[in-house]
Parts: C-alpha cells; sequence; structure tokens
C-alpha cells in the first residue's frame, strides 16, 4: 500500500518525474562522462536542451490531483443508457 506524505494537490506531476526518472540523458551530451566528440559544436543540444524544459515546466502545472481517477471515470457516463 502507498500512502502520499502531502495532498495531491500539493505534488506535482513534474516532481513526481524527476524523482523516478532522475536521468534524462537520452542523447550522449547529456549523460555524465560525455564522450560525444561533437559537443562543443553541436546545434542539436540546445534545441534538446529546451525541448527537455518545456516538457519538465508542462508537466509542472498539473498535479496528482488533475489524474485522479473516480468511481465515475470507470463508469462512464450512464445517463446515455
Amino acid at each position: 500500500m502507498l500512502t502520499l506524505g502531502r495532498r495531491p494537490e500539493d505534488i506535482r506531476i513534474g516532481d513526481v518525474i524527476q524523482l523516478t526518472e532522475p536521468d534524462f540523458a537520452r542523447v550522449e551530451c547529456f549523460a555524465t562522462g560525455n564522450q560525444c566528440t561533437i559537443t562543443r559544436c553541436c546545434k542539436l543540444s540546445d534545441m534538446l536542451s529546451d525541448a527537455l524544459s518545456s516538457f519538465q515546466n508542462t508537466l509542472d502545472r498539473y498535479t496528482l490531483a488533475d489524474i485522479a481517477l473516480t468511481r465515475q471515470d470507470f463508469l462512464g457516463d450512464t445517463s446515455r443508457a
């Protein structure tokens, strides 16, 4: 069983992702011990860094409360029967 230490409204999705996925090194230049030979002049790394920042900022706008399912979510709209 899992118990939350804070209310769902106070837990940002971005924080959860950062805690459970601490390594966003999707490409060599983001990794510790980067060995890529073109890192100094690469034009892609800034773009990927910007995209990752946008991804994190988007996740930070939502909380666990925003994605929590209710019983009704599983039952669907029963008024259309």
